[in-house]
């Protein structure tokens, strides 16, 4: 029997009017990453999306719809459009930089699924909310 995925929730965060994407960078491998957290026992995964941007970044934020749902690197991501709530943002432990990266920036990162995901984003994927039930 093969080994179960472990259930992960993201968070692509773009700026109004402006095309940029919150991005971590881990520092356990330097890697660049959406902002994602494991989903704890019966939380929803609207809420654990909000939680996994708050805590890695500082940053609150309020989700706008479901991007999508996808499966790589042993996880199962949920990823959703947020829009930002005003303040400034403060790394957490285990992330050593945050960035708005362009979409230049982001075509630079060697990581397929990201790739996917952010391609996605940008040619308006969007699912609502209500899918999941009541928020």
């Amino acid at each position: 029997m093969s080994e179960p995925y472990m259930t992960a929730v993201a968070a692509a965060v773009v700026l109004p009017n402006e095309d940029r994407v919150l991005l971590v960078r881990r520092e356990e491998d330097g890697a660049w990453a959406l902002p994602q957290a494991a989903l704890a026992q019966g939380e929803d995964v609207q809420r654990a999306a909000q939680r996994a941007v708050l805590e890695a970044t500082g940053v609150p934020v309020a989700l706008a719809n479901l991007v999508g749902i996808y499966s790589g690197a042993g996880q199962l991501l949920f990823v959703f459009s947020a829009y930002i709530y005003p303040g400034h943002s403060t790394p957490a432990p285990g992330v050593a930089a945050l960035g708005w990266l362009s979409p230049a920036e982001i075509e630079a990162i060697d990581d397929a699924l990201l790739q996917r995901i952010l391609a996605d984003a940008r040619r308006g994927i969007r699912y609502p909310l209500g899918m999941f039930g009541a928020a």
